[in-house]
């Protein structure tokens, strides 16, 4: 009797389990087909390409109080908003942006998260902002539409001036210290931006830190920034939470299986892609040799 009933418990859980990895599968199918994952592998062959109006960036140019904290897994700007007007705060318009969107905080990746054309640069910043009439970033992720993430690419290069340049130094003061932050005065959010910003990827995707939420809308720009070599391993080189080294993993880079990227780009872009690619062709060449 006893055996029995064992065995009916037994197969219980397999029907039990059986459900549960249907259920997951489902829910893979369903978000492929939705196009609600991120990050993406970009190529002419997953896009479509559209005209959209211009973004607008609305006090990029003004200077702010941040944050700068080791999260555990990476390094991370919080905009410091205390007796600032919610409007003269940075905000972010157009595009494929129906609404206002605030910015929160940036962050980055050195295991870099999207590719393009199958090239993955050395490190990507994610420039995170909430629906403005949400309020803050924690109402926003109530919304299918309460994120927009600003995903910027950077490239090794001699730079006399660039925005790491100005928080370098906190960095190598919180790197040793998980949650730890130093305050930063007069930093920019221009200066992450790449110069060229009329061009880029945008679809509806997932926010990923901390948990898996269904409401951001990705604008993804094609032309990097540029940031130093040394600038970059100062801001790789923290401890984390695991003590890990490289401290980061990447999300998997997903294959789109309907067209639902858009690329907003023109003639003037593709020439200073192909200028891009052939420069690095080039230096990817005397590296070989």
């Amino acid at each position: 009797m006893l055996l029995l009933e064992g065995i009916s418990n037994i197969y219980k859980i397999k029907i039990l389990v059986e459900n549960c990895m249907s259920s997951l599968e489902k829910w893979q199918i369903d978000n492929d087909k939705n196009g609600w994952q991120s990050p993406i592998a970009f190529s002419n062959d997953n896009v479509v390409r559209k005209k959209l109006p211009p973004l607008q960036f609305g006090n990029y140019e003004r200077k702010f109080n941040v944050s700068l904290r080791n999260t555990g897994h990476t390094v991370q700007l919080d905009l410091d908003t205390t007796d600032i007007d919610c409007d003269d705060l940075p905000v972010v318009s157009g595009g494929p942006l129906e609404f206002d969107y605030t910015l929160d905080h940036i962050h980055f990746h050195w295991d870099v998260e999207h590719t393009i054309d199958g090239h993955k640069y050395p490190l990507e910043a994610h420039l995170v902002h909430y629906k403005t009439s949400t309020g803050s970033f924690r109402n926003a992720l109530k919304f299918n539409d309460g994120l927009a993430i600003l995903a910027v690419f950077y490239d090794y290069g001699n730079c006399k001036e660039n925005i790491f340049k100005e928080f370098v130094q906190g960095i190598e003061d919180v790197s040793r210290n998980v949650s730890c932050g130093v305050p930063v005065d007069g930093i920019c959010f221009c200066g992450f931006l790449p110069n060229y910003v009329k061009s880029y990827y945008t679809y509806q995707g997932t926010f990923n830190a901390p948990g898996i939420h269904e409401v951001a809308t990705w604008v993804v720009f094609s032309e990097p920034a540029t940031i130093e070599k040394s600038q970059l391993e100062a801001l790789s080189n923290i401890d984390t939470e695991e003590n890990d080294h490289p401290p980061q993993k990447s999300s998997p880079v997903q294959e789109m299986n309907d067209p639902s990227i858009i690329y907003n780009g023109n003639f003037y872009a593709a020439v200073r892609k192909f200028i891009r690619d052939t420069r690095r062709y080039i230096w990817e060449a005397k590296g070989d040799n």
